[in-house]
């Protein structure tokens, strides 16, 4: 269903980067170029220097060109300190966690 064609060229969004099916997510936005993920379900630790090339280059997974995410994040998030930015990865990981009803 993610091929352009059978969906009339629109773009997908999977939300929380498809947790608890992170791995699996990451194949399909690296493999259909209509595809695309929230980083609000970045939970694990191996998509944490992914994160960070987002944040400071705009660049994804999968090395699409984001426009717009790209502008953002080489005019305001590249001037984050790397502690700035993995304190934000944390909090957003927390924050994943939260959601799912652990205790803050």
């Amino acid at each position: 269903i993610f091929h352009q064609a059978r969906v009339g060229g629109a773009d997908i969004v999977m939300a929380h980067l498809g947790h608890p099916y992170e791995g699996e997510c990451v194949a399909v936005i690296r493999k259909h170029p209509n595809v695309y993920a929230d980083i609000s379900g970045l939970t694990l630790d191996t998509f944490e220097s992914d994160f960070e090339r987002l944040m400071r280059e705009g660049v994804p997974v999968g090395e699409r060109q984001l426009g717009l995410m790209q502008q953002v994040a080489l005019s305001r998030f590249s001037r984050f300190t790397s502690a700035e930015v993995a304190a934000l990865y944390r909090y957003l990981a927390d924050a994943a966690t939260w959601a799912d009803g652990a205790e803050r």
